[in-house]
């Protein structure tokens, strides 16, 4: 049985786990491919031998956002190798531009754009995402999500169907912008809003710590105001 599944190493991020751990679990053998910082697609086209069953593309903020293979390069080149790709783009906001652009699976998560209960959803070609349902006699049964958690997410993409994601993207960006002005004018602080990578398009609103006149760090910020009343979290990257 083919049991090697291509990941660009640049691709192979912690969000509490590796993303080769998670393919492990299933039972395959991770090849990566490239640098952390750079793959080009000879590198892949050579990855892909008779033995390789599926490449795994990530689409998330915490991979590397430059010198990465642009996704319908990674598609073309797996088609030609006829090798089925699965883009993990369980952060984003939007699966169709991947389903577009010829992913075969595209996983998403349940809870973060559709506002269901914690799951995950498997879509794209009607064989493979047959073939994913095997995983409840192996390790997907511990993982098992329950009826309730199944009509929630049924629910939020009933309702995500329905509703207007730009303008959904138009009412963020007035929040950054708000956060940004409530904020610009404490002092020891500098503000931006930026922008997810183009796959993702959710704004933020970026404070930084600017000079150590205060004595306070980024990450000490960060636990004053998770610990205060109310309780405010911010996301620590590059803290």
């Amino acid at each position: 049985m083919k049991a090697t599944v291509v990941l660009l190493r640049g691709h192979d991020c912690w969000f509490g786990a590796r993303v080769s751990q998670m393919v492990r679990l299933a039972g395959a053998r991770v090849v990566q491919v490239g640098s952390a910082t750079r793959a080009t697609e000879e590198q892949l086209t050579a990855a892909l031998d008779p033995q390789v069953t599926a490449a795994v593309y990530l689409v998330s903020h915490h991979m590397a956002q430059t010198g990465m293979i642009p996704l319908p390069t990674f598609v073309a080149a797996c088609k030609r190798a006829q090798v089925p790709v699965i883009v993990d783009a369980a952060g984003t906001v939007d699966p169709l531009p991947y389903v577009r652009a010829g992913a075969d699976i595209v996983l998403m998560s349940a809870h973060k754009n559709f506002e269901g209960l914690t799951a995950g959803i498997v879509l794209g070609r009607r064989d493979l995402v047959a073939a994913c349902l095997l995983q409840e006699r192996g390790i997907g049964r511990a993982m098992k999500v329950g009826k309730e958690g199944i009509m929630g997410v049924v629910a939020g993409l009933e309702r995500w169907t329905g509703r207007k994601q730009a303008q959904i993207e138009i009412e963020w960006g007035a929040r950054v912008l708000q956060l940004c002005e409530c904020l610009s004018g404490v002092s020891g602080l500098s503000v931006e809003k930026e922008t997810d990578p183009p796959e993702n398009r959710i704004p933020r609103a970026r404070v930084s710590v600017a000079g150590k006149r205060s004595g306070t760090t980024a990450r000490q910020l960060a636990a004053v105001l998770r610990d205060g009343k109310p309780s405010v979290r911010v996301w620590e990257a590059g803290a």
